[in-house]
């Protein structure tokens, strides 16, 4: 049988569509087809937005304190 599970965590991330997300230490960072930039704690608030400049992100890799984040017309830009 199926059971529906419910979710321990649910924010309203971006104005669109989430087009990346993953974790940095036990931080969630979430990539918006809004061009922004979002850390998250934990428990769900809001540490930090970022807007991202040029066209719309669509994809981000991070590692440590560092981000790469790929745009729309193919270019990827590193942040520290």
């Amino acid at each position: 049988s199926v059971s529906e599970a419910a979710p321990a965590l649910e924010i309203k991330a971006h104005a669109a569509a989430v087009v990346w997300l993953g974790f940095s230490g036990d931080q969630l960072v979430t990539v918006g087809a809004d061009g922004a930039v979002k850390v998250w704690g934990s428990g769900g608030w809001l540490g930090r937005t970022v807007a991202v400049p040029g066209t719309a992100a669509t994809s981000m890799a991070v590692l440590a304190r560092r981000a790469v984040i790929g745009h729309a017309d193919g270019s990827a830009v590193l942040w520290d």
